[in-house]
């Protein structure tokens, strides 16, 4: 991977993060935790099917896509 993808894979996840901090600053701990389950459970990416398969959960529908 040369220096300029790996800066930007880094850029991409910086802003990622930081959008979701802005998500959820008004949401309380406990809805933050329910926010970031709802996005495991409903999620199509590799990475939450991963969680899914090793905690045993089967994926929920995601009206969003629905």
């Amino acid at each position: 991977m040369s220096r300029s993808t790996i800066f930007s894979a880094v850029a991409l996840k910086e802003a990622i993060q930081e959008k979701r901090r802005r998500e959820r600053s008004s949401l309380s701990d406990e809805e933050t935790r329910r926010d970031i389950m709802h996005r495991l459970e409903t999620s199509d990416h590799p990475l939450a099917a991963l969680w899914r398969r090793s905690t045993g959960r089967k994926p929920k529908r995601n009206p969003a896509r629905a």
